[in-house]
């Protein structure tokens, strides 16, 4: 994130293990529309996954301004627990991205992880990190996805689990976090292109 808002312009950030399978025009078209732009953690839940993400504001949202908002959020951290533990019916709802244990531990200190720090940033505003325009398909977990590696070393999905009641038409970044990892890596190592 320093390193994107020393850009001083609208950055996207794509996880090292997150497989870009289409082009970033279409988030580009509407990165500025929103100074923060996160994606769901599809399908594992309706949580806010810090692997993908844009930024077009950083005098708005950057590293030195979370930090700030963790020890103002502090002191209430039981508090933001009890409201992160509201359900809501859609992933666009203000509180959709997150659970009580998103951020904070039951002694108040603060998750590990950039996730976190975004989680605690919008707990206390009226905003989501979410955006309409920017939808699930941004970051689909490889695990929960039919895919295979064609002669040109080029993705191809061919289906795609519908959790959540959440449909996707087309996935636009495959996402090989976690467990998923040894999977996609002993499927890159049988292909006929990686070989």
């Amino acid at each position: 994130m320093e390193v994107g808002s020393s850009l001083n312009e609208p950055f996207i950030y794509i996880d090292i293990d997150a497989i870009l399978l289409s082009n970033l025009n279409e988030w580009w078209s509407y990165v500025n529309e929103k100074y923060f732009i996160g994606t769901m953690h599809y399908p594992i839940g309706k949580t806010l996954n810090a692997g993908i993400y844009s930024v077009s504001d950083p005098t708005k949202i950057n590293f030195n301004i979370m930090i700030k908002r963790y020890f103002e959020n502090r002191p209430d951290y039981k508090y933001i627990r009890e409201i992160s533990d509201k359900t809501t019916s859609s992933h666009l709802d203000l509180l959709g991205y997150t659970n009580k244990e998103s951020a904070y531990n039951e002694d108040g200190t603060l998750r590990s992880g950039d996730q976190s720090l975004f989680v605690n940033y919008f707990i206390r505003t009226n905003e989501t990190p979410y955006y309409d325009k920017h939808d699930i398909a941004w970051n689909v977990f490889s695990n929960y996805a039919t895919y295979e590696f064609d002669k040109t070393g080029y993705i191809n999905v061919t289906d795609n689990v519908n959790r959540l009641g959440l449909e996707i038409k087309e996935i636009k970044i495959l996402h090989a976090y976690s467990f998923a990892k040894a999977p996609f890596l002993e499927k890159l190592s049988k292909s006929e292109y990686y070989r």
